[in-house]
């Protein structure tokens, strides 16, 4: 395996607000995650209390069989007030393994190298205790910069939340 320039981080807890989506690979592969996140651009100034105005998460939760569960939003200081439309969404403090991936690089490639690596190196995805998975890394989070998102082939950091085996 090549080197895949993985660190472990330990993020804190927060709370972010956006526009959530469900659907299938195949719908996601037709660009409705694109939709979702040009929607949320749009909308980014209804959102109060952002933290990082630059930045926007992509938390998908592979909940659905054949699809997924996304959240296109932005973290904020305290949910209080969620525009018509978006959800809000807890994440809490969790260890991830944290990857940047480059626009050369196949998202797929990527995505196995880091369940291989993963299951190398003592660790397993974490799950959210209660809620059923479908996928080998339930958890997928992707921070994307704002003025990259939408571009042919973005740059975006891939954060997988794992647990000690």
């Amino acid at each position: 395996m090549t080197d895949l320039n993985l660190e472990i981080v330990n993020l804190p807890a927060y709370a972010a607000v956006g526009l959530k989506w469900q659907g299938t690979f195949e719908q996601a592969a037709q660009g409705e995650i694109r939709s979702v996140i040009r929607k949320m651009q749009e909308r980014l100034h209804e959102i109060e209390n952002r933290v990082d105005p630059h930045f926007i998460l992509g938390l998908s939760y592979h909940d659905i069989p054949g699809g997924f569960t996304h959240y296109s939003v932005v973290k904020v200081d305290d949910v209080f007030h969620v525009p018509e439309g978006m959800t809000s969404i807890s994440v809490p403090a969790l260890t991830y393994v944290s990857k940047m991936h480059t626009q050369d690089e196949s998202i797929e490639h990527a995505y196995l190298g880091i369940a291989e690596w993963i299951e190398a190196n003592g660790y397993k995805p974490y799950t959210e205790p209660g809620r059923v998975y479908h996928d080998p890394l339930p958890i997928k989070h992707e921070v994307y910069e704002l003025d990259k998102i939408l571009s042919g082939k973005p740059e975006f950091k891939i954060l997988i939340p794992v647990q000690i085996r």
